[in-house]
């Protein structure tokens, strides 16, 4: 009876997770909805529009970072609760901003709310399932992002009016804040482990070096880095980019958009997909799997000329497993370090990746100019998929932590 008791309260926690990510993903991509409007209303330069969006990436990185260390000392239940009432209030002032700088702050902070959601999602359902299901449990939380992506877009179609994106973005989390402190439940690792340290009175050390690199930690840590940082750079730079390199290419904007269309199809897909394969077949076959669909459809998109047809397939390809990549590698983040310590191990990998979304679409605006040649700036992201392969193998060559 305890033990079915016990399962359905890590059944309500996972579906907690997959509510939040919903709602995480409605606002990330928020402001992309609401673009058009926000430029309007606001009378925005690209320039500006380009601060605005760095305004809520720095947020993010920032808000993971100290989010899972903090999730280490305090718990992951009331960081959890404190970043989805941030960036629930925050979205819900967007649309009251006065002027270009305060419509940056309230995105920085929304960003740092998001930010501190994102580690702990991870860091709950890892410790809510047993550790040889931590992986699929964690991937499949992510089918989740795409889902609050087509509510934001459906909201804007629906009502014409970009101000109702951020209400809806802003009231929904802010309803689920008393459920979560009602029904989220502390992990019962991470209690147990804060337990035994009051019980042999020790001190738990968070120093960075000692989380991160000490006990044979320091190469996963550097491979989750690694891993991260070229996967959602790869991820973002596609994703901003994809059109204008296509049109570069020779279709026409309407085509552009439409393959598009077919990535951010494929993205919906990717997590529930490789979440489900990922506890059936050898993990280090599936990644390298996916590296390798990857490369493929970027050489396939750098060679087409005017195949629709070849290019909306390629575009879907790229979209499953570039999204795919990403999803999986949040599913292991979760799996190298100890409860004690998971927080602040996921916080500083989720943190590199923020890192690479706003590295990614920086360094395709450098290789255009360089080149010019948008089949250019496709190949020269091939090295990159490389490189997030091989930190993938390594990373999987190493031991997972036992609790």
């Amino acid at each position: 009876m305890q033990s079915n008791t016990h399962q359905k309260t890590n059944w309500l926690t996972l579906g907690l997770c997959f509510v939040t990510t919903i709602l995480e993903g409605l606002d990330l991509q928020s402001m992309g909805v609401a673009a058009t409007g926000l430029v309007a209303e606001f009378n925005l330069q690209s320039d500006e529009m380009g601060l605005i969006a760095s305004a809520s990436s720095v947020g993010l990185l920032i808000g993971a970072l100290v989010g899972g260390m903090i999730s280490d000392r305090i718990g992951r239940k009331q960081v959890m609760i404190i970043s989805v009432a941030l960036f629930g209030l925050c979205s819900l002032l967007t649309p009251f901003a006065w002027d270009v700088n305060s419509l940056i702050g309230i995105r920085l902070i929304t960003g740092l709310g998001m930010g501190g959601a994102l580690p702990m999602i991870i860091a709950i359902a890892a410790e809510a399932v047993k550790p040889s299901q931590r992986a699929g449990a964690v991937t499949m939380m992510y089918c989740a992002t795409p889902i609050g992506g087509f509510i934001a877009t459906a909201v804007v179609m629906l009502t014409d009016d970009w101000r109702q994106i951020f209400y809806v973005g802003g009231i929904a989390p802010l309803l689920l804040v008393p459920v979560l402190i009602k029904f989220l439940t502390e992990s019962e690792a991470f209690k147990n482990v804060k337990e035994t340290a009051l019980q042999d009175n020790v001190a738990s050390n968070n120093s960075l070096g000692h989380s991160l690199f000490a006990e044979r930690r320091a190469v996963p840590t550097f491979m989750l880095w690694l891993g991260f940082l070229c996967s959602v750079g790869v991820l973002y730079l596609l994703l901003n980019w994809l059109p204008l390199l296509l049109v570069g290419k020779g279709f026409t904007s309407d085509e552009a958009s439409t393959v598009q269309l077919m990535f951010n199809v494929g993205g919906s897909t990717g997590a529930l997909i490789l979440g489900w394969l990922i506890s059936r077949i050898n993990q280090r076959l599936l990644f390298a799997g996916v590296c390798i669909a990857i490369a493929g459809a970027l050489l396939a998109l750098a060679a087409l000329q005017h195949n629709m047809t070849g290019a909306m397939i390629a575009g879907l390809v790229v979209g499953i497993f570039a999204n795919g990549l990403v999803f999986l590698l949040y599913g292991q983040a979760g799996s190298y370090y100890p409860t004690a310590i998971r927080g602040t191990g996921v916080g500083w990998s989720v943190a590199l990746g923020r890192m690479g979304a706003i590295v990614g679409p920086l360094l395709a605006g450098i290789l255009l100019v360089g080149t010019n040649d948008s089949s250019d700036v496709l190949m020269s992201i091939l090295p990159i998929v490389l490189i997030a392969a091989i930190s993938v193998q390594v990373l999987l060559s190493w031991p997972k932590a036992k609790d």
